[in-house]
């Protein structure tokens, strides 16, 4: 047999590991009772892990896939967030095929993705790793046309997949496999109370304004006047944010009359307890961030929400990315 690439001939397949990543003869056809397998990549924060963990489930319950979710990409490279999905008790199978093919093979295997995504009229690539990358951010029909057995690429952030999840008895909640001392005294106070979220979300977005957009202070002010106006009732607000320090300037004299909460979880703390917080919340004021999206999407707010209207700055909205039913205000960006 002959191989397109040295690394791979030179295995010539011989750990039963490299058999599964590697599941194409040239001719297309698949190795003696070889189980086709997508595998989706997860990517970004917790928020983006939790889109591309919601669209490989619809491929599983949808439209009958056997799904991998590989987490080789997490904590690598732009998306770098140092959070993972893997602290979450969530169904399925994941699997780090990085470490699995190792460093050289997984190099081949990344080479043969740009390949196929920037050059398909080059044949060969497709038969050892056959994949698909997204051009939309959001939904797209494309997503649901490509057949079983290919590595899913992309960020897929769109609430459709996890609508039709939730619509059929397959949905998921944020449930901490180990939760701290930090969450356990924190729920115990947000659960004594019905509570506003409030994020502001700064981190990674401070330096990229041109493109993400800083929410300003005026659509967090519109955002809690308009829950009250549509008749939301809270007894505290939380704010979360992943710099407090710039939180508190910012609402600094705006939340007046109000009991405030600033959730300032320890060093080394895991962003998916803020998360899990977050969805105890009866309403929430997010910012223009995947991570209180999801938290106010796996709370029982309903259309209790406030989103900013635009979603970004320089980037076009994702199809489908928010549920209709929210309310969009003004997002005033810095």
């Amino acid at each position: 047999m002959w191989y397109p690439f040295p690394a791979v001939r030179e295995c010539e397949l011989k750990s039963p590991a490299i058999k599964n990543l590697v599941p194409h003869y040239l001719d297309g056809s698949t190795m003696p009772n070889q189980q086709k397998i997508s595998k989706v990549q997860l990517v970004g924060g917790l928020g983006n892990q939790l889109f591309c963990y919601a669209f490989g489930r619809y491929l599983e319950k949808s439209r009958g896939h056997s799904v991998v979710f590989d987490t080789s990409e997490i904590n690598r490279g732009f998306t770098k967030h140092s959070v993972s999905i893997l602290t979450v008790s969530l169904e399925g199978e994941f699997k780090n095929i990085r470490e699995e093919l190792g460093k050289l093979l997984y190099w081949v295997r990344r080479i043969s993705f740009a390949i196929q995504a920037r050059a398909a009229w080059v044949k060969a690539p497709k038969y050892l790793w056959p994949s698909y990358t997204a051009e939309q951010v959001g939904w797209d029909q494309k997503h649901e046309e490509i057949p079983e057995g290919h590595t899913f690429r992309g960020y897929f952030a769109s609430l459709r997949y996890f609508t039709w999840l939730r619509d059929n008895d397959e949905g998921f909640t944020i449930s901490l496999k180990t939760p701290s001392v930090f969450y356990e005294e924190n729920k115990k106070v947000l659960e004594a109370s019905d509570f506003l979220s409030l994020h502001v979300r700064r981190g990674d977005y401070v330096g990229m304004e041109d493109v993400f957009g800083l929410v300003g202070r005026d659509y967090f002010l519109n955002g809690i006047r308009t829950l009250k106006e549509m008749g939301a009732r809270w007894n505290r607000i939380a704010v979360f944010s992943d710099d407090l320090a710039i939180a508190r300037v910012l609402l600094e004299g705006a939340l007046e009359g109000e009991r405030v909460i600033f959730i300032d979880p320890p060093a080394g703390t895991d962003d998916a307890e803020s998360m899990a917080l977050m969805t105890l919340a009866s309403c929430h004021v997010i910012s223009n961030s995947s991570f209180s999206l999801w938290g106010a999407v796996l709370s029982q707010a309903g259309d209790f929400v406030i989103a900013p209207e635009p979603w970004s700055k320089g980037m076009p909205m994702p199809v489908d990315l928010l549920p209709s039913s929210w309310t969009r205000k003004n997002a005033d960006f810095l």
